[in-house]
């Protein structure tokens, strides 16, 4: 199974243990610069786009032929409590619902200190390698808090 990681500089992504080498990977600007992302069975998406939020739209059309795993944030939690003021949780919410709609996987992850004192999520770097492995092992969608 080839699989294709976008988001090389995602610091999330480069935490993680254990990443097999044989899982290539590229960053967004590369994608939305024209890589083929055809020889791939799976792309795993780290990647965000801050600053042009428009770009992650680009993204979703070039990947929505492929199997994706969309890597996501708890942060979308946000908007059940009430409108929140930032952007960003709105926004990983549409493309989760994007993503899976079009048969991704959706794995959230929580903060990664330990020292949030139980208020906020804790995501282990283990555990989400083996959530991303376990994604990869079941073609049917599924939505995992990590």
């Amino acid at each position: 199974m080839q699989i294709l990681l976008v988001g090389k500089n995602s610091s999330l992504l480069n935490k993680i243990p254990k990443i097999p080498k044989s899982w290539f990977q590229i960053g967004h600007k590369e994608l939305l610069d024209g890589f083929l992302v055809d020889p791939y069975d799976v792309v795993i998406l780290f990647s965000w786009a801050k600053r042009k939020i428009s770009d992650n739209e680009i993204i979703f059309q070039l990947l929505a032929k492929k199997r994706v795993i969309f890597i996501s944030s708890i942060a979308i939690y946000s908007l059940i409590v009430r409108d929140q003021w930032n952007n960003y949780p709105l926004q990983k919410s549409l493309f989760e619902k994007k993503y899976y709609n079009n048969g991704a996987s959706i794995i959230r992850v929580g903060v990664l200190s330990k020292s949030s004192s139980g208020v906020l999520a804790y995501s282990d770097l283990n555990q989400l390698r083996k959530d991303i492995i376990f994604c990869l092992k079941n073609l049917n969608p599924k939505i995992i808090d990590s």
